[in-house]
């Protein structure tokens, strides 16, 4: 016995083959399909996809089957065994999701299987000896390879370009990243790299790392990770460039929208390399930015400045990569009447 798998591109397609009993499967593109055919004894034909027209000229005997495509099911085996053989019970099924579309991951989480597709995030856990369903996002990933498992937790981003996590047990909590990761294409890789509890994100030309202190800046083309045997390994389709830690803070005006002057900033961090700091300031939100001189930091992490607004934002950089820590950060000054500022952490 044989079986032949074929996916049809736009054209004419002959098949042939010899034997007591063989099987074609054909997978055309969506269009006109005309399948003919001759023999001794023909069963039939059976077309999977999605087919406007199917003309069929069967010599012999034989019926024709239109099968759809099914890519938004799923084909579930008996709980905590890897047998697929059917049985009256329902504990092998196969069924679709509530959402159309191709199934991009499935993917372990406690008991629970999380089911992430091109139109929808579902959840299959057991109940008895079945499987449950129960769809939990309606919205698909914005990519097949936007979703990633770690630990204790999977991370993906949807076609909103929202970051999402699911923990054991609960409902997605959704992180609207859009700002940032709009720039994203569909090509975004999501990897973990277990040894700092940190993801990456990169498309090729941009990227970030994520983890539970929030998103940063990361190289732009890791497309794996993992172990083998205590060494970690990364792969990417070129070398991976590090940027060094360069970090704008929030908007901070101190609780009083009259002008002020900030005179230093202190860093808590220690550092082989020397630190920068540079102030985002403006009189009120309709003006663009304005800039101050980057100002290098002295040895107990100060940097010495004379800017006045009414709004300011914090920069600080390095110039070589270096791992770091930044524990706090101060602002010194004082307001318009001359009472000092408070500070920031």
């Amino acid at each position: 016995m044989s079986d032949i798998w074929i996916t049809a591109d736009p054209g004419i397609i002959i098949v042939s083959g010899t034997g007591e009993c063989i099987e074609y499967a054909i997978v055309p593109p969506p269009g006109i399909v005309t399948v003919g055919g001759s023999g001794t004894s023909i069963e039939g034909v059976v077309i999977y996809g999605n087919v406007v027209i199917a003309t069929i000229i069967v010599g012999g005997k034989g019926d024709v089957w239109l099968v759809p495509s099914q890519k938004e099911w799923v084909w579930t085996s008996r709980i905590g065994l890897m047998d697929f053989t059917d049985s009256d019970t329902g504990e092998v099924t196969k069924r679709p999701m509530s959402f159309s579309g191709w199934i991009y991951a499935i993917k372990k989480l406690g008991n629970s299987a999380i089911i992430y597709g091109e139109n929808g995030i579902a959840m299959m856990m057991p109940v008895g000896v079945n499987w449950g369903l129960r769809d939990i996002h309606p919205i698909g990933l914005m990519g097949k390879n936007a979703v990633i498992d770690t630990k204790d937790k999977h991370l993906f981003i949807d076609k909103k370009r929202a970051l999402g996590i699911i923990q054991e047990g609960q409902v997605p909590q959704l992180i609207d990243y859009s700002r940032w990761f709009n720039a994203l294409n569909t090509k975004v890789v999501m990897s973990y790299d277990p040894s700092l509890d940190i993801v990456f994100i990169c498309d090729g030309a941009l990227g970030f790392v994520y983890s539970d202190s929030g998103l940063g800046k990361g190289p732009v083309n890791v497309a794996g990770i993992g172990f083998k045997d205590i060494t970690l390994y990364a792969t990417a389709p070129d070398e991976l460039v590090f940027d060094p830690f360069n970090v704008c803070f929030d908007i901070i005006d101190f609780g009083v929208r009259t002008e002020k002057t900030i005179t230093e900033v202190d860093f808590g961090i220690n550092l082989s390399n020397a630190l920068y700091c540079a102030i985002d300031y403006r009189w009120n939100k309709a003006q663009d930015w304005f800039t101050s001189p980057w100002v290098k930091a002295d040895y107990q992490g100060r940097t010495f400045h004379f800017v006045s607004g009414v709004e300011f934002r914090i920069r600080t950089k390095l110039l070589t990569y270096e791992e770091m820590e930044l524990d706090y950060g101060n602002v010194i000054g004082k307001y318009a009447d001359l009472k000092p500022l408070g500070g920031i952490a």
